[in-house]
């Protein structure tokens, strides 16, 4: 009988910390670059140097902001879906460039919850190839 309730311990106790996932903040920085390039373009705070173990998924919040990019920057995609919860882009900021690398030709930015856009946003080839939003 022990051992059965060791065992239903056990297994609640690992439900519940894989159930238990936390959203994060992430702060694009360091210019232009390759959406998946978390090591480099993912800080953990606006303007950081600390970085993600990984790029955005459909749980996380993604701030672009005036520590993120200069006028000429662009944020690359490649791969064809990418995913954030809340997507947020600092009003001070007119000039959010997107665009995909080959050998994709459309790619899809997917946010699961809130998007505030305060700034102008272009995505290069919109239509047949190009970024969705």
């Amino acid at each position: 009988m022990k051992k059965l309730f060791t065992s239903i311990h056990f297994f609640l106790f690992f439900a519940l910390t894989i159930t238990q996932t936390q959203a994060a903040d992430y702060y694009w920085v360091g210019g232009t670059g390759t959406w998946d390039d978390y090591a480099n373009h993912w800080a953990t705070t606006s303007g950081g140097t600390i970085f993600h173990s990984s790029f955005p998924s459909s749980l996380d919040d993604v701030f672009i902001d005036v520590n993120s990019l200069q006028q000429s920057d662009t944020i690359f995609f490649v791969d064809n879906q990418n995913y954030v919860h809340h997507f947020w882009m600092d009003p001070n900021l007119n000039y959010t460039f997107f665009d995909v690398l080959p050998p994709i030709t459309y790619a899809q930015l997917i946010v699961t919850g809130d998007l505030f856009v305060g700034g102008s946003i272009f995505f290069a080839n919109q239509g047949i190839s190009g970024i969705e939003m």
